[in-house]
């Protein structure tokens, strides 16, 4: 299964204030941040009630494997407290990220005595599942959440890992020395991309040294 690094923003200036992760995609994410910002004290509940509507939402990192969730929304996290961010989380990261002993008594406090029927936990659900039917990810929205990343001048902390090792790598080293040789041949990007069950951008990017960059430094 793989999961996504997302960012929530201020829906007037887009500036950063969020980070998490998630596996059940950023729609769902967003609304569970909505539904539950009435329910708590933290700071990113607080921030949330505080904002006339919803927060903005940005797509950060996609295509995380779950096994490096947490290492990947860590990294994004230092990353933007190095670029100045107000963030609003209560941790460094992780689904084990430690909160204060303040923190962890007003979770307790909210939480005691609250039970969650089956019938309470149907009728959540089937509300969830008809705001989604009602309102899909559109084209424009998508399109919104990339401005919007690009506007914040957003990019990937850097993984530690590169080629096969990387997490998000499709390809074995073998494979992306393969797609590059062929550069020099008439074979066209996406017949390449088609034999080796990958994008024709990735192709391209292999081929202008954007991805694998390492194959072409020399030696």
């Amino acid at each position: 299964m793989r999961g996504i690094i997302y960012g929530l923003c201020e829906p007037e200036t887009g500036e950063l204030r969020y980070v998490g992760q998630t596996v059940t995609g950023l729609q769902r994410r967003v609304y569970y941040h909505r539904w539950n910002a009435d329910r708590g004290d933290t700071h990113v509940q607080c921030w949330i009630r505080s904002l006339n509507g919803a927060p903005g939402a940005v797509l950060l990192e996609n295509q995380v494997p779950e096994d490096r969730l947490n290492e990947r929304e860590r990294a994004w996290i230092r990353y933007a407290w190095a670029c100045g961010a107000r963030l609003t989380n209560s941790t460094d990261g992780g689904q084990g990220g430690r909160h204060t002993e303040e923190t962890r008594r007003r979770i307790a406090e909210k939480m005691r005595g609250r039970t969650f029927t089956p019938e309470w936990r149907a009728k959540m659900s089937a509300a969830q599942r008809r705001r989604f039917r009602e309102n899909p990810v559109t084209e424009e929205r998508r399109r919104e959440m990339s401005e919007t990343s690009k506007r914040l001048g957003l990019r990937p902390p850097p993984c530690e890992t590169r080629g096969a090792e990387h997490p998000g790598s499709r390809l074995t080293e073998d494979e992306a020395r393969e797609i590059l040789a062929l550069r020099s041949g008439n074979r066209s990007q996406s017949s390449i991309a088609k034999e080796f069950g990958v994008s024709r951008r990735l192709v391209g990017f292999i081929w202008r040294g954007e991805r694998w960059a390492h194959l072409q430094e020399p030696a």
